[in-house]
């Protein structure tokens, strides 16, 4: 990985006192704003310190309470002229290095005798540095990793003209747990290698030392714990334990984090245990929140901290619960990028924060204070419901607090409220304050029942604002069919920056070229493969192609406006019959993983005929026409370029050899470059393309509101340019489309533009063929194929628009109403059933739940 050097640590130190019972965190109500238990009256105010520290890279960091201490490299650059050819480069020399930067202020400071320890004699590898802790009266324990590697060479073996890695043996590892001084001399060394060969693993997944020097090693299936001197005292096996968490309580015993379930109750999820060192055995066992995947180190009054969504909650033993601490959204911090935190006897929170953003790394640290919130500059507080939020929403609503003047979001993170026993917890929650009549005045869409929220009048038309937003440019500036989509009753609920295209892709010459078939069509076309063949491969079942079905099609078979089921259709009936053609389960856990052939073997050989697909940028479908195509595609796509010794240049067939191709009785010469595959879509009845839109993280405002036009203040940033000239920005959208058409285009004539291979003089490179050859915009791979991207060609970008203009769906997903469906097709599906039954009663218990619910 390469790092920008000469970049400066900008550090930000917010101050704070945090208290830690913090007994005001659950908030305060008032009729506009809810039920604000999650909301807390403590937020975070930042004030900005520079630290100067020329680090390219930081790997890890601690807090003594008095200090921080950060481990990263330094770069320096110097001018190296090759002696035979008398050119001169740049050469960058790596350094690692420790600094100590005081709580209290003060510059930072390099720990001048600090060096990392020395590779063994003779010896070729790395040395790494893991992890730093505080040890006792101001020592620092730094955590190294060496690794050594092995070559057998032959005894002739000329390292100008071979590679030595073609007789790679093996490698070493060992691991060093130091102990430093002030100025960053060692004055003990633990030295914990071998101990995969003692406790007989093959991966050591983590280490822990606790007070007493006593240590820990999390090996799979088991914990062994060893004496200062590494003899092993007793070791604890699960068969939940896969490289799971160590960590220090706050009474000095040391828990793990295991997964575990609970085939009578259905449930499952994480628990915290105790090792209980005197019995020499498990101890008490904490179970965690259904989203607290990570937990921390204790301290004060809590066992240990834990995660859940955006908030910091700490454990308290004697209830057996954890207390809400902190949300780190209040405190401008994304918790995805947060690197390590730590609490001080004082009640301050230390935290260090890493993103990458425009080619390079950006590090925060912070020290945090609770602040009243009534001592803040008053802003207008909006509400935000979500089940989850997403890296990118989370990182806008960050940037929107921090700069706006008037407005202030307020998260709600419903998904706080799953249990292992109820997934859906936490919407349940949501609809009952919304029917109390406590809306939010935003909610993230993803997950919700949003047809049905419109239906009831709980949102807010989102065309009149955009209609009347210049700088959008009104529906004209929009990618308007994926709106006009995702409409309800010629309204629009909701606004979302990207979306994509679940389709169905097959060969042109299997499935001919129109968009859409019906099913019979698709029987015909699977009655001309090789026996044997399936439609999509061997894992799709009935149930999961009816989640499909029901996704694609939802809105055409439930009107929440005026409660209309239309489950007992000839398009359902048929439907119904198209799920009940695939396998009623597939068995995973007997499959040979290793042996285990994927799509790109399959569909040449014609044991598959069909792929579902995404598609979410002008580039990945090369991809499948490469996988379509055959030879001539995987030729087109995947082709190695170099020149010989006297100049010449030649061309070398990728992956396959050109060997790959359809071997079904097709002519391959029918394929046409750029056109190797068909988007047919799930089968309809009516023939229609049998494909939807799937949008990016929406946002609907909700028709009670508070402020609209503060809430469209930040929703109308979703629908702005964003994609800038630069590579950086256009990268930065190649992966969804843009929902902005100037985004769009932009993004489309990026991925047409070719560039193309140079010889010394200037000139075009030319293939065999007298054609001139492009250079590769990247790279894809699916199991055993990759190719390379070239640029996207007139016929591919017609043929992505074609499909953009056929589809009129969104891909709309309800849990409730699938799992109605799926329990009523169960009889049908394992042949205890008549589909006229069926239908019947799906029909009639759909029916009675939109019309109760609506």
């Amino acid at each position: 990985m390469r790092f920008i050097r000469g970049k400066r640590l900008t550090a930000l130190l917010l101050a704070l006192v945090i208290a830690l019972s913090l007994a005001a965190c659950g908030g305060e109500k008032d009729d506009k704003k809810g039920d604000t238990d999650q909301l807390s009256s403590t937020v975070y105010v930042p004030q900005f310190i520079d630290v100067d520290m020329e680090l390219d890279y930081i790997n890890s960091g601690c807090s003594d309470g008095k200090n921080v201490y950060l481990a990263g490299d330094v770069s320096r650059e110097t001018e190296v002229t090759d002696p035979e050819t008398g050119e001169t480069y740049t050469n960058y020399e790596y350094r690692d290095v420790i600094y100590r930067i005081p709580l209290e202020g003060g510059p930072a400071e390099e720990l001048e005798n600090f060096e990392m320890s020395a590779l063994p004699e003779g010896s070729e590898g790395n040395v790494s540095i893991d992890g730093l802790r505080p040890g006792a009266e101001g020592t620092l324990w730094v955590s190294e990793r060496i690794y050594t590697y092995s070559f057998d060479l032959p005894a002739d073996f000329d390292e100008t003209t071979g590679n030595k890695w073609d007789y790679h043996t093996g490698s070493t590892e060992v691991n060093l747990q130091r102990q430093l001084d002030s100025t960053g001399n060692e004055i003990a060394r633990v030295d914990t290698s071998g101990l995969k060969e003692k406790l007989e693993a093959d991966y050591i997944y983590a280490t822990l030392f606790d007070k007493e020097g006593d240590l820990y090693v999390s090996v799979e299936g088991k914990i062994a714990v060893l004496d200062p001197s590494l003899n092993v005292k007793f070791v604890l096996e699960d068969e939940q334990l896969w490289g799971d968490a160590l960590t220090l309580l706050n009474d000095g015993s040391v828990g793990v984090r295991i997964s575990y379930s609970d085939p009578a109750t259905e449930t499952y999820g994480y628990k915290t245990v105790k090792i209980d060192k005197e019995a020499k055995g498990w101890g008490d066992e904490y179970i965690l929140p259904q989203n607290a995947y990570q937990i921390y180190p204790g301290g004060g009054d809590f066992l240990f901290y834990y995660q859940n969504g955006d908030a910091l909650y700490g454990f308290r033993e004697e209830t057996g619960e954890g207390e809400r601490l902190l949300s780190w959204l209040d405190a401008n911090i994304n918790v995805n990028d947060i690197s390590f935190f730590s609490f001080l006897e004082d009640g301050r929170v230390v935290v260090m924060t890493n993103s990458y953003q425009s080619g390079s790394f950006s590090y925060e640290l912070a020290v945090l204070t609770a602040t009243d919130r009534a001592s803040l500059p008053e802003k207008t507080t909006l509400t935000y419901a979500t089940m989850g939020l997403n890296y990118n929403m989370r990182n806008s609503i960050i940037d929107f607090n921090k700069t706006n003047s008037l407005y202030r979001i307020e998260v709600k993170d419903y998904s706080e409220f799953a249990t292992a026993e109820d997934a859906s917890a936490g919407l349940t929650r949501l609809n009952t304050e919304i029917v109390a009549g406590n809306v939010p005045d935003m909610l993230d869409t993803s997950g919700l029942p949003l047809s049905q929220y419109g239906a009831k009048g709980l949102l807010e038309d989102l065309w009149p604002y955009i209609e009347n937003d210049t700088d959008i440019g009104g529906r004209a500036g929009l990618m308007e069919r994926v709106f006009n989509a995702a409409e309800q009753d010629g309204k629009l609920y909701q606004v979302f920056d990207s979306f994509s295209i679940n389709t169905v892709v097959g060969s042109r010459k299997v499935v001919g070229d129109e968009l859409g078939w019906t099913l019979d069509e698709l029987q015909a076309a699977l009655a001309t493969m090789p026996e044997g063949c399936t439609i999509f491969g061997e894992g799709d079942t009935k149930s999961g192609m009816l989640r499909s079905i029901l996704a694609l099609n939802l809105d055409a078979y439930v009107d929440w406006s005026t409660g209309v089921c239309s489950f007992d259709s000839d398009a359902f009936r048929k439907a119904l019959e198209f799920c009940n053609s695939f396998p009623l389960e597939y068995d995973w856990e007997s499959v040979d993983w290793e042996d285990q052939e994927d799509a790109y073997t399959l569909i040449p050989n014609g044991r598959q005929m069909l792929m579902t697909y995404n598609l979410s940028s002008f580039e990945d479908m090369q991809m499948y026409e490469a996988m379509f195509g055959g030879s001539e595609a995987l030729s087109t796509f995947s082709m190695e370029y170099s020149y010989g010794s006297d100049g010449a240049y030649s061309v070398v067939v990728g992956p396959g050899g050109g060997s790959a191709g359809l071997d079904y009785g097709m002519d391959s010469s029918r394929l046409i470059p750029g056109r190797y595959i068909t988007f047919k879509g799930y089968p309809m009845e009516d023939g229609s393309c049998g494909s939807s839109f799937v949008i990016n993280s929406g946002i609907a405002m909700s028709s009670s509101c508070k402020d609209k036009e503060g809430a469209w203040t930040f929703m109308r940033e979703l629908l702005l340019p964003k994609v800038t000239d630069t590579e950086d920005g256009y990268r930065s959208s190649r992966y969804n489309f843009p929902t902005n058409k100037t985004d769009f285009e932009k993004v489309a004539q990026e991925c047409m533009k070719a560039e193309y291979v140079k010889d010394s003089e200037g000139n075009n490179v030319l293939d065999p063929n007298g054609n001139p050859i492009q250079e590769s915009k990247g790279g894809w791979g699916w199991g055993s194929l990759n190719i390379d991207i070239q640029a996207t060609s007139q016929e591919e970008y017609d043929q992505v628009m074609e499909l953009y203009n056929a589809v009129d769906s969104l891909y709309t997903y309800d849990t409730s109403i699938y799992d109605i469906v799926n329990d009523a097709a169960g009889g049908y599906f394992s042949g205890d059933r008549s589909l006229d039954d069926t239908v019947a009663q799906i029909q009639s218990r759909v029916n009675l739940y939109v019309n109760e619910n609506r």
